[in-house]
Formats: C-alpha cells, structure tokens, sequence
C-alpha cells in the first residue's frame, strides 16, 4: 500500500477480533516498522525502488525480532495505553515475538499483492502475489476493514461499559 495507514485496517480488524490472543500492540506496530525502510528511502532521495530488503520475508522477519526486543521492556507501558481502550493485555516475549512476526510478514503479503518492486521471496526474484487482487480492490478492502476494525472497536467499549455496570449493579 501507498501509506502504512491502509495495513492498519486490516491488522487492526484482525487484532480486535482475536484480541484475547492476539498481541495487538505488536501485530500493528511492525505493521509500521517495515515502512520506516521506504520512507527513508524517499526522504534520502535515493532514488532506489522503496521496497528492498525489508519488505521481503527475511527482512520483515528481521525487523519484527528487533521490535519484540523493544517491545518487551515496553510492556507495562503498552498494557496501560491497551487498558484505555479497555482490551486484555497480557504480554509475554514469546507472544509479543510471534505476533510481531506475523505482523511484519502481513505487511509483506499485502504489499506483494500491490507493489511490482516487491520480491517477497529475496533472494528468489518471484512474485507470485502481484496482482493476485487488483490495486483499487486492495485500497477498498483495506479501507472496508477500517470501518469493520472502529465498529469492533466500539462494540467492545460499549460491551466492557455493560459488564461493568453489570458488575457495579448500575
């Protein structure tokens, strides 16, 4: 995708649905982390394609083992942001490794999908998902699991809001 913001429609829906399992704080930040190559890319004036070494399996699988590590001493912070959007955050290094990686390697298969620069499979120079899914239908549907991601989001402040009146007797 053009802008990092698209991956976080999709990672966000996926993240809220399975939220008691899913490291959501990990899934949506190397979601992030693999554009910061891209846009140093196109800052630096490079010149070169933006999507290299990072946005390959290899490399997102490198970049998400570095975020794990600056994750985890960040965990207590990351449990209070989660407990204000009132989502159980319960971290372990195993659990913010793996779905970092997942992450990282979403980011990957949604960008194979759009970009021709894309080699997923470095040092193979396939790209088998190329327009699997025409570009516009990959903006929609990215856009559509934005929606679909605030209203799973909405449901569980207005669940949680019930529980705790429920709990509370009000």
């Amino acid at each position: 995708m053009p802008f990092t913001p698209y991956h976080f429609g999709p990672a966000g829906f996926i993240g809220l649905l399975f939220k008691k399992r899913v490291d959501i704080p990990a899934f949506l930040l190397a979601n992030v982390a693999i554009d910061i190559e891209p846009l140093i890319i196109m800052l630096r004036h490079l010149g070169w394609p933006h999507h290299r070494f990072c946005h390959t399996f290899i490399g997102a699988t490198a970049v998400a083992i570095a975020l794990a590590v600056v994750l985890y001493p960040l965990r207590n912070l990351l449990k209070k942001i989660m407990h204000l959007f009132r989502l159980p955050y319960e971290p372990t290094f195993l659990k913010i490794l793996t779905w970092s990686i997942l992450g990282a390697w979403f980011h990957i298969f949604i960008d194979s999908v759009t970009h021709w620069d894309m080699k997923p499979f470095w040092p193979s120079k396939a790209r088998p998902l190329f327009r699997l899914i025409a570009y516009n239908d990959v903006e929609t549907l990215c856009l559509a699991f934005w929606l679909a991601a605030i209203i799973l989001l909405l449901i569980n402040f207005i669940t949680v809001r019930l529980n705790n009146c429920k709990k509370s007797g009000t």
